[in-house]
């Protein structure tokens, strides 16, 4: 029921049964942002309904705006920035471009060391980062 999936989200946009990302985008390109809470609620929304539809390019830009919503009000070294840094990276390398795989190494670089300090060098989520740096990094040396 679609409708009635948009009617949940849009009495209550914390609503967490997301089914159709259309919908979801259609929904968030109308509301405006009243509040840095709100804007970080919607660019969430807004993302996971990106990522859903396959439209990486546009997923990459809204994951940009989250960690700099993110930086805004959280701390410094925050589990989200790291992890939202490393999903961008992830995208960003996805686009196959030079500009954007050296895209791609500065989030992973920044992720890896944020992810260092929230979760530890040796936790499986730092370790997949610094995976993909190093990946990243080869294929930036083989262009």
């Amino acid at each position: 029921d679609w409708e009635g999936v948009l009617r949940c989200h849009q009495l209550s946009p914390h609503c967490s049964i997301v089914l159709d990302w259309e919908g979801v985008l259609r929904c968030h390109q109308l509301s405006p942002h009243c509040s840095v809470v709100t804007a970080i609620k919607d660019s969430e929304l807004t993302f996971e309904a990106q990522l859903g539809l396959g439209m990486w390019g546009k997923a990459a830009e809204t994951a940009s705006k989250l960690v700099d919503l993110y930086r805004r009000c959280l701390f410094q070294y925050h589990p989200l920035i790291g992890l939202t840094l490393m999903k961008l990276g992830k995208l960003q390398r996805l686009e196959g471009n030079m500009q954007q795989l050296k895209a791609s190494i500065s989030s992973l670089t920044q992720a890896v060391h944020c992810l260092g300090i929230t979760h530890g060098p040796s936790h499986p989520l730092t370790r997949e980062a610094m995976e993909m740096l190093m990946d990243s990094n080869l294929e930036l040396n083989r262009s």
